[in-house]
C-alpha cells in the first residue's frame, strides 16, 4: 500500500514490481475498506486529522467501535489506524493529489476551501471543481457538513446548492449548526451551539477557536448519521 508520497523510484515499491506483488494506492485500500460501512470523509486544508480524531476518540467512547484512518497518531489503541467492529469509519479525505474522489462518503466534512497544493492547483476554480467532484461522491441520501464562515466553503455550497443535503455550522448567523460563544476555561473550552432550535453546551478538553470549531463539524457529522447531539456532545471531551 502507499500513497502519492512514494516516489516511483523508491527500492521497496520497485521490487515488489519486479516480485510480482500487487501495489495498491492508500485511497483505493481505503475506499475498499469503507464498502458496506458508513464512511465520514474528513477534507479541507487545515484541521482534517483534528477532526477525524475527535471523531475516533468520541466514538469508541460511546461504545461505537469505528474504524479509522487518521494522518496522525492517536493516544487510544490502533494509533492512527484501527479496524473496528462498529458500522461508522472515519478517515481522513486529502484533497491534495484529488485521491478524495474515490470515496463514497454517508457524510462528508469539508471544513475549509482555500488554494493550496499549487503542484496539483493552479488556481481556485480548480479547487472548487475538485471539491464539487467530491461533494458528487456523496451516497444518495447522504449529508455535506460545511463551515459557514469561510468564503472558500461558502463559494462551494452556492455552486453546490440543491445537489446535495447540506448542514452548515460556524459563527455565522445562517449557519444551521450556530456556535453561539467558546469560553476559554483553563486549558479547555466550552462551547455553545444552537442545533434545531435548542441549545447546547459542551467541553472541549483542548483549548483554541479552532479546536472548538472542528468539535462542531464532528458533532455536526454524528447528527448527520443519526447520533443524538446530547450524547455525542460530552464524548468529545474524550479528545486530548
Amino acid at each position: 500500500v502507499v500513497s502519492s508520497a512514494i516516489r516511483p523510484d523508491n527500492p521497496e515499491l520497485v521490487r515488489a514490481a519486479e516480485l510480482g506483488i500487487p501495489v495498491v494506492h492508500r485511497s483505493d485500500a481505503l475506499a475498499a475498506l469503507m464498502h458496506g460501512l458508513r464512511p465520514i470523509a474528513v477534507a479541507g486544508t487545515h484541521g482534517k486529522t483534528t477532526t477525524t480524531s475527535m471523531l475516533a476518540v468520541s466514538l469508541t467512547a460511546l461504545g461505537r467501535e469505528p474504524s479509522y484512518a487518521i494522518g496522525g497518531d492517536l493516544d487510544a489503541p490502533g494509533s492512527n489506524a484501527l479496524h473496528g467492529t462498529g458500522e461508522i469509519f472515519v478517515a481522513e479525505a486529502d484533497e491534495s493529489d484529488r485521491s478524495f474522489h474515490k470515496y463514497a462518503p454517508e457524510v462528508a466534512i469539508v471544513l475549509n476551501v482555500e488554494l493550496d497544493h499549487h503542484a496539483n492547483y493552479a488556481s481556485m476554480d480548480e479547487i472548487y471543481e475538485s471539491f464539487e467532484t467530491f461533494a458528487g461522491k456523496i451516497v444518495p441520501g447522504g449529508t455535506l457538513v460545511i463551515t459557514a464562515d469561510h468564503e472558500g466553503a461558502r463559494e462551494l455550497t452556492r455552486r453546490l446548492a440543491g445537489s446535495v443535503r447540506t448542514v452548515t455550522y460556524g459563527e455565522s448567523e445562517d449557519a444551521d449548526v450556530r456556535v453561539l460563544s467558546v469560553r476559554p476555561q483553563g486549558l479547555r473550552s466550552e462551547v455553545t451551539v444552537l442545533l434545531d432550535g435548542a441549545e447546547l453546551t459542551f467541553t472541549v478538553s483542548v483549548p483554541g477557536r479552532h479546536y472548538a470549531h472542528n468539535a462542531v463539524a464532528a458533532l455536526a457529522a454524528g447528527a448527520a448519521l443519526g447520533i443524538p447531539a446530547a450524547e455525542l456532545a460530552p464524548a468529545l471531551a474524550a479528545y486530548t
